[in-house]
């Protein structure tokens, strides 16, 4: 039963791969709230696939990460209150494929390590460094010393803002609070999630304060923060 349903969700995904493959090779159209969704999700396939050792799932997160253009954050949008180095989308996504193929096991193997080279070949493909596209930034943060860190990000009037932090590194739990300059809380996730994501509509442009926080996890987590 193991073996079909692997077989069933490595053919899906390999489907999706190939009928994908003509939409990469067009012009990206501008960012959407869709694209920090898409890194959302991914973080949860990442969390599952560890959790129940499932490498097909391993395999879509690191296809959703590499063929993401990430850009870096601005230090003029963001002054950080603890070091932080930038995020590597395909350095991400490498790591997951060979972390995919060291889970898969028996008749498996041979179909994760295809699947794998396909999905590799697909986002080193991609070109990095556009113009646009969401910005990224990694961190980490110590439930029990360093608890916070503290971004002021600008977005746009009357179109949709959207955060996510996905926890990289799959325990403890990640709050996310966004207040206005004169602090008053704008919108906050504190559910008892890994990670956090928040969106909200700015009446017009404006520039937040972005508070990451670690609510539980003793050793220090490293996250992606995300912004549209």
């Amino acid at each position: 039963m193991l073996q079909r349903t692997m077989a069933c969700a490595l053919t899906a995904l390999l489907g999706l791969s190939l009928s994908a493959r003509a939409q990469d090779e067009k012009p990206k159209a501008e960012p959407t709230v869709d694209r920090i969704e898409a890194l959302n999700a991914a973080s949860t396939l990442v969390h599952l696939g560890r959790e129940k050792k499932a490498p097909e799932m391993l395999l879509a997160a690191a296809r959703v990460i590499g063929l993401t253009d990430l850009n870096k954050v601005d230090t003029k949008d963001a002054k950080l209150e603890s070091a932080t180095s930038d995020s590597d989308a395909l350095a991400e996504a490498k790591g997951l494929i060979t972390e995919a193929e060291g889970l898969a096991q028996g008749k498996d193997k041979e179909a994760v390590k295809a699947l794998g080279a396909m999905i590799l070949d697909q986002i080193s493909e991609v070109k990095r460094g556009a113009l646009g596209g969401p910005r990224s930034i990694t961190g980490r943060v110590d439930a029990k010393y360093d608890k916070t860190d503290t971004y002021f990000i600008d977005f746009k009037g009357k179109a949709v803002a959207a955060i996510s932090v996905a926890n990289l590194s799959n325990r403890g739990d990640i709050d996310l609070y966004v207040y206005s300059l004169d602090n008053k809380l704008i919108k906050r996730d504190f559910r008892k999630n890994a990670s956090a994501y928040v969106s909200f509509l700015p009446a017009s442009n404006t520039r937040v304060r972005v508070v990451v926080r670690a609510y539980a996890g003793a050793t220090p987590l490293l996250y992606r923060l995300t912004t549209n």
